[in-house]
């Protein structure tokens, strides 16, 4: 009985045994499956692909005119990060202006119109400068395909810059591209009426195509930076247009731990014609609101924009902070904003990174409007002698480009309509 038992409890175990062993393997099976299942329903995204994919992002940068192809030169030589990241081009009527380039190490350096130009330039002639993008425009659509952002340089007042810029934005905007303006506005003391009013009609077309524009004022440099020669103020204009560009392009690639996205971005272009960017870096021990509020200010003073932003809707802040910053900096940078802005509705995307940097580095994008008030025709005012004995001249000569505008001083207005340079650009 004993035997049998144990022979027949032996039997049973064997036979439980054997029955472990099989649901191990159907367990084992179904767990490779599930794994397997998984894997290629989650991992389709290959973060090694990713880290070696140098074009997650097509960004293009073109220069045009005179102005705008000394911009893309300093980003070349002196902007690293841009020129790893962007399409550097560098557009211009004048062939010799073209020759400072090389050297500089730029690939894509285009001669507008050389058929018809050959290479003379546009003799300060806005509507050349618009024929000469149009002369080559199939050859421009086919290079700007795929572009997912395109950042337009230029300097306005002159023919190929101020003529050139919008007709390239319209092409960019019937490509379906997020275009980006970024602009130097002329000096009326230094540069005069007719260059000074070249400018204000060339921005009023641009502002049609591009998605947004940001504008650095030479007028401003000059008279903030006492005692500057005319030759440093051009280069501080160049070096400010260069820092805007490597600040959008950190944010698309350098994701923060608290990350700003390039839907973001998208979204802030989209919704916001015109934008000021400024940036500032403190030390951690002046965190406190005064002393937050008068880098801000500063930040913005140095900004040299014609941007106002006051009532501003939407701000974009990317900012990098040591382990031991204080957690209410965003919210007292928040509210600095708010009061530089005299805006309590102000909408605030942050990207935010930690390092163990003792310096904080804040930088902002700042939807505005431009102080002209395009939408309200051209309009501004000058309390200067000097400058209302100019725009009287200005006024005078002003129905030769300028489109249903209104310059107004105290005692000065005028309306003029129906340009040629209007009719020739729409």
């Amino acid at each position: 009985m004993k035997n049998n038992n144990k022979k027949n409890f032996i039997i049973y175990d064997s036979t439980i045994n054997d029955q472990n062993k099989q649901n191990e393997s159907i367990n084992s099976n179904m767990e490779q499956s599930i794994t397997s299942n998984q894997r290629k329903k989650f991992c389709n995204f290959n973060l090694d692909d990713e880290i070696n994919d140098k074009n997650t992002f097509n960004i293009k940068v073109i220069g045009i005119g005179g102005a705008g192809c000394n911009i893309i030169k300093n980003i070349a030589e002196k902007h690293p990060i841009v020129k790893k990241s962007a399409s550097l081009y560098a557009f211009n009527t004048d062939k010799n202006s073209l020759k400072l380039l090389f050297g500089a190490n730029i690939e894509n350096i285009y001669l507008l119109d050389k058929e018809n130009l050959s290479g003379y330039g546009s003799g300060g002639d806005p509507i050349i400068g618009q024929n000469a993008i149009k002369h080559d425009s199939e050859a421009i659509k086919e290079e700007l395909k795929d572009t997912d952002i395109l950042f337009i340089i230029a300097g306005m007042g002159k023919g190929t810059g101020s003529g050139g810029a919008p007709e390239l934005a319209k092409i960019a905007k019937e490509l379906g591209i997020l275009t980006v303006g970024i602009i130097t506005m002329p000096s009326l003391a230094c540069e005069g009426n007719h260059v000074y009013n070249n400018a204000y009609n060339a921005l009023t077309k641009l502002k049609e195509y591009c998605n947004s524009i940001t504008t650095i004022s030479n007028e401003k440099i000059i008279n903030n930076e006492k005692g500057i020669s005319f030759i440093h103020a051009y280069e501080k204009a160049n070096d400010k247009i260069a820092n805007i560009i490597e600040e959008i392009v950190d944010i698309i690639f350098n994701p923060s731990q608290i990350n700003i996205d390039f839907a973001d971005l998208k979204n802030f272009f989209t919704k916001n014609k015109f934008f000021m960017m400024v940036k500032t870096i403190f030390n951690e021990t002046n965190t406190q609101k005064t002393e937050l509020l008068e880098q801000i200010i500063k930040s913005i003073s140095e900004s040299y924009s014609d941007i106002d932003i006051v009532d501003a809707k939407n701000i974009i802040i990317n900012l990098k902070i040591s382990n031991e910053t204080a957690s209410n900096i965003i919210e007292d940078i928040r509210k600095s904003f708010i009061s530089v802005t005299k805006s309590s509705s102000l909408s605030l995307v942050s990207g935010i990174n930690s390092s163990d940097e003792k310096q904080l580095s804040l930088s902002a994008l700042i939807s505005g409007k431009i102080k002209t008030d395009f939408d309200n025709d051209l309009s501004f005012t000058f309390t200067d002698n000097d400058k209302q004995d100019d725009l009287k001249n200005f006024s005078n000569n002003a129905s030769e480009f300028d489109d249903n505008a209104s310059y107004s001083t105290n005692k000065l207005e005028k309306k003029t309509k129906d340009n040629q340079f209007d009719e020739e650009i729409e």
